[in-house]
């Protein structure tokens, strides 16, 4: 079960409402100072109830790439690429963590993957458009293509959790919220960075960012 009065995770959630509202307002010094304790402290939360032990070491894994990745992109936008990078081996992680020891095969997640693979063609030809005027715009959009690929995988490996008979419902629910949040997220922060500023997505892209990784955590904790 979930400790909702679990001091890390209240810790968390106080700066992460302190971040959305600092996005929100435009204080942008606050939002660098409170975006990367929301990730160290779920961190540490997820590390309360025990070790990681298990599958729970390959989503610690990938809360520490996503803590890197969160340092990288408050630096200038040339560091962008190395974030982009950190965050994918970030859902490397969270992907073994949800299919090992064996992923599961079913006809629901073929529709799945068709679906998430439909609109995210959309969204890369949309992509794409935007960045062929960018320096290094080519380059960048051959790595996005892997970065999406990579998080589509997680997305599925998250959903493949609900036919698993090994995860608990509610570690399941968790785990498929989180990876849908995550594609959302970070379908939001491209948009928002390359294609065209949505009123309020830097806010939308952070408060879906935060929600995913405490997902994230809430699902591995109840699993193991």
């Amino acid at each position: 079960m979930i400790d909702t009065l679990n001091p890390w995770l209240i810790t968390a959630l106080v700066f992460a409402l302190t971040h959305w509202l600092a996005r929100w307002k435009g204080m942008s010094r606050l939002a660098a100072a409170t975006k990367m304790p929301v990730t160290a402290a779920l961190i540490f939360w997820s590390l309360s109830d025990g070790d990681w032990s298990g599958g729970k070491i390959w989503i610690g894994a990938g809360l520490c790439f996503s803590l890197v990745g969160d340092v990288l992109l408050l630096l200038p936008r040339r560091f962008f690429l190395a974030g982009l990078v950190s965050f994918l081996l970030a859902h490397t992680g969270y992907i073994a963590g949800f299919i090992l020891p064996f992923p599961v095969v079913h006809p629901i997640l073929f529709a799945l993957s068709a679906l998430i693979g439909t609109g995210i063609y959309f969204y890369l030809q949309n992509l794409n458009q935007a960045l062929q005027t960018r320096k290094q715009g080519k380059r960048l959009f051959q790595t996005i293509i892997l970065y999406s690929l990579v998080l589509c995988l997680m997305t599925l490996a998250a959903c493949q959790t609900m036919l698993r008979t090994d995860w608990p419902p509610a570690a399941s629910l968790f785990a498929a919220s989180g990876g849908i949040l995550f594609l959302l997220s970070d379908g939001l922060l491209g948009y928002n960075r390359f294609v065209h500023a949505l009123p309020g997505g830097r806010t939308f892209e952070m408060m879906t960012y935060h929600l995913a990784l405490t997902c994230i955590v809430a699902a591995a904790i109840i699993r193991w």
